[in-house]
């Protein structure tokens, strides 16, 4: 039995471009519901990609899969907003000095 989801058919495949890379797959129909308030443009999921893919680096140095939040909470928590530290951005090895 297949299960309908809630999403117009644009919001579908900005949602599929978000759901595609993200690296825990539960609850996808809570992440439909939190994606579906937040109103995304295509813009803002080319945005929120290029923060998913250094958080993913992040949680991937962790090393431990439980620490990676649920889609829904990830959404809801806007963390597609949350600044990479400093620390953690590489910086190059040589200098145009």
């Amino acid at each position: 039995m297949g299960t309908r989801s809630i999403l117009t058919k644009a919001e579908q495949e900005l949602f599929d471009k978000f759901w595609k890379p993200y690296p825990k797959k539960r609850a996808k129909g809570d992440a439909e519901k939190a994606f579906k308030v937040l109103r995304a443009t295509q813009d803002d999921i080319e945005s929120w990609l290029e923060t998913l893919t250094w958080q993913i680096i992040e949680w991937g140095r962790r090393g431990d899969p439980q620490y990676i939040p649920y889609p829904a909470t990830y959404l809801r928590a806007r963390m597609f907003e949350d600044e990479q530290d400093a620390a953690t951005v590489k910086k190059p090895t040589f200098s145009f000095d």
